[in-house]
């Protein structure tokens, strides 16, 4: 698992390119993208975070864990969508309590193994936590610590 936070660190480091002074969420991940034998990422997880500031998951470095935290979501629930420019309407759900998938085994993400994974569980619960200190979360009405504005540096 790698995403594009980690590109600008990436493709700057393999260019001998100075990153900028200010922190980036990124890191280099060449040994994942070169395929290099055991390489690992160097995350120990990502936030999803959606809509305005809601942190509704946090998957494992690994690509691996993916725990859904409690948000409300549209969806189509598995029905085709529009056609010729018509849409179709969406059905609103809200998950109560985290759920966790194995995407090794679950890509579709329709067996919760929480109960199975009470370690996981709590390990990407710290994760949370920890994105959660660092830039809030609108579910919670949490302010983070190191929230900036998008495009604006001190």
């Amino acid at each position: 698992m790698l995403m594009t936070i980690d590109l600008l660190p990436t493709i700057a480091k393999r260019v001998n390119a100075k990153l900028p002074p200010h922190r980036i969420d990124g890191l280099d991940v060449w040994p994942i993208i070169s395929g290099q034998p055991g390489a690992q990422n160097p995350h120990t997880a990502y936030w999803f975070y959606y809509e305005v500031n809601e942190l509704q998951a946090v998957v494992s470095g690994d690509g691996r864990w993916k725990l859904q935290l409690p948000h409300t979501y549209r969806t189509l629930a598995g029905r085709p969508g529009g056609h010729g420019g018509f849409a179709v309407p969406y059905e609103h759900r809200t998950l109560q309590r985290a759920e966790l998938y194995d995407l090794l085994n679950d890509i579709w993400e329709q067996n919760d193994v929480s109960r199975k994974h009470a370690d996981i569980v709590q390990r990407l619960a710290l994760q949370a936590e920890h994105a959660r200190e660092e830039l809030g979360d609108a579910l919670i009405e949490r302010k983070g610590k190191s929230v900036r504005q998008p495009g604006k540096l001190k």
